[in-house]
């Protein structure tokens, strides 16, 4: 996430170091922490929200549309959206939802779903689809809300929100995860849902996530709403209280929907409204700086409702901008502000009792201020258990960083526990860029270790990608070593397998599928498992053709039950020796 520098400049010192930067500052497109819903914009609108300065949209990709029959898909109105999102530069955060009317005993788009293997497989399907393309999800839109969820908080965090972020997890670990959305409404109990969520689910989540609108006239609601609650003690506590009682705060936090509509005071107050926001949360004299984005509801004007005037722009087909784009394009052009991408880090997943390891986490510029070790940036860690050590950290004392840069950082970890640790000591670590002034920044580098006397398995030889036609067997293998007794769990899309009369091996290092279907195509991987815990190898993509062509063939997916749903932590295995791919 990104806040706004409080320093606009920083003193390097030396005359050729300030003309790199100075170079480097002219070549980098503004970064922003601003954000826009768009629903499902054509290019025209994408168009004009990038021209705003504008560096994130949020969209709503309907369960519905995608899946409108069971097991039949069409991905088209979304592959357009990403396709011009992308090709202007913009970054998506897809908020998944909306049952279908197969899918449900329920009402359509608003019921529980019936089996949640069906939320499970659209959630993997839409991560896998757009791997590397949509940048984050949300899960669910409003569930405290009846008009959005008919279900219950429980239902909702069992049936929506676990399975859909292990299932996003699964197919694109580099994609975050955030939720869960929750409408900021005094009787929708929005502070017990949120509780609720991040207790229950909060491991799962990258970014938590909300929705908070003015009850008045002002932005100083919204930033009251957030920052300090109500003097009334029988209304809800501020979302910063909620987080720092269930111990996220510190950690990324979004919100996702705030606004004000030009027809309740015309559109000079709605650019004040973004103006006043902006400068509360990302301005010189901001209230404070655990707000790492804000999505403003909306790009423009829906046609259909003429009375719904939140849009920074009049309805399609004119898009006239209304003050609050200009506005809005000018904050977001004159930003100055701190921002970090996690680019690589292999941290360990295992350590002995005292030991330690070192790693490097390399980090990029993805801000407009620079970064130097003398003003103060570094990157800083934090644990929850006292049995681990976290050294290092620090930034090149000589080389600033540069908008658009890149810099490895090294960092220790050591365990300090002393005694054989069976069953594995989990212990869960953070890193998060820091600026001078101590507010944290950017990518949040979340990892868990294992500390254990048990030797963990090391994959030697990774499954391989393959594509064949209907009828075909396919045989795919994993070769692990370890000290200690191995066992394997072959999964589909991130679920587990298990053998029937066409597979066999599937809790074994080779799997077997005689007379492949349409069905079994997808995502394979294997998780290998001594009593130290678990590794996964690399994902084997499966295609299944028409006999006799090279062409994918639509199909009746069998899926496992829900019961079977797990998630790991992936962990990127060495590189694949020659000719080691054990498939045919």
């Amino acid at each position: 996430m990104l806040h706004l520098s409080a320093t606009r400049s920083r003193c390097l010192g030396r005359t050729a170091l300030a003309l790199v930067v100075a170079s480097a500052l002219s070549a980098t497109a503004g970064a922003s922490p601003f954000g826009i819903n768009v629903h499902t914009a054509d290019a025209e609108g994408l168009e004009a929200a990038a021209a705003a300065g504008i560096d994130w949209i949020r969209i709503d990709l309907i369960w519905a549309i995608v899946e409108p029959a069971q097991d039949q898909f069409d991905w088209g109105l979304y592959d357009r959206i990403v396709n011009d999102a992308r090709g202007r530069g913009l970054r998506i955060l897809a908020s998944i939802a909306y049952t279908p009317a197969w899918a449900t005993d329920g009402g359509e788009l608003t019921g529980v779903p019936r089996d949640p293997a069906d939320w499970y497989d659209v959630c993997y399907r839409a991560a896998a689809r757009y791997r590397g393309r949509i940048d984050a999800w949300g899960l669910w839109n409003e569930p405290n809300l009846g008009g959005f969820w008919q279900g219950s908080r429980q239902q909702y965090i069992e049936q929506i929100l676990i399975p859909g972020a292990r299932a996003v997890r699964a197919a694109d670990p580099s994609a975050l995860v955030t939720g869960p959305d929750l409408a900021h409404l005094n009787g929708a109990s929005w502070d017990s849902w949120l509780d609720a969520c991040i207790r229950q689910a909060g491991d799962l989540l990258d970014v938590v996530t909300h929705h908070v609108y003015p009850s008045g006239e002002s932005q100083t609601d919204v930033t009251r709403k957030l920052q300090n609650g109500s003097v009334n003690p029988l209304d809800p506590p501020s979302v910063r209280k909620v987080l720092e009682r269930t111990g996220w705060f510190g950690r990324p936090f979004w919100v996702t929907e705030t606004g004000y509509p030009s027809s309740r005071g015309g559109e000079y107050k709605q650019s004040f409204f973004y103006r006043d926001l902006i400068d509360d949360w990302f301005g010189l004299k901001r209230v404070d700086d655990w707000v790492g984005r804000i999505f403003f509801y909306q790009l423009h004007d829906d046609p259909r409702s003429p009375d719904m005037t939140w849009g920074i722009m009049g309805p399609p087909p004119g898009l006239v901008p209304k003050q609050a784009y200009h506005g809005y394009r000018e904050v977001a052009g004159r930003a100055v502000v701190d921002d970090a991408e996690v680019v690589s880090a292999e941290p360990p997943r295992f350590l002995t009792p005292l030991t330690e390891a070192g790693f490097t986490v390399t980090l990029r510029n993805t801000g407009s201020t620079i970064w130097t070790a003398a003003a103060g940036y570094r990157l800083e860690a934090n644990v929850d258990d006292c049995h681990m050590v976290l050294d290092g950290g620090a930034l090149d004392p000589v080389w600033p960083v540069p908008p658009g840069g890149t810099t490895a950082v090294r960092v220790r970890v050591r365990s300090s526990l002393w005694i054989p640790a069976r069953p594995p000591h989990q212990c869960t670590l953070g890193w998060r860029m820091v600026a001078g002034d101590g507010s944290s920044f950017g990518d949040e580098l979340h990892h868990h270790v294992a500390i254990t006397a048990d030797a963990p398995p090391v994959i030697l030889a990774q499954p391989g990608h393959w594509s064949g036609p209907v009828g075909s067997r396919l045989v795919l293998g994993v070769h692990a070593a370890s000290a200690a007794e191995l066992s394997y769990q072959w999964q589909r899309n991130g679920l587990d397998l298990e053998d029937d009369a066409r597979l066999s091996g599937s809790a074994s290092s080779l799997l077997t599928i005689s007379g492949i279907e349409p069905g079994d195509a997808g995502d394979y991987r294997c998780v290998v498992t001594t009593l130290a815990g678990s590794v996964i190898s690399d994902r084997a993509e499966i295609r299944v053709t028409a006999s006799g062509t090279g062409e994918p063939r639509a199909g009746t997916e069998q899926r496992p039950s829900a019961a079977n749903i797990t998630v790991e932590t992936p962990l990127r295995a060495i590189p694949r020796p020659s000719g080691a791919r054990l498939r045919r």
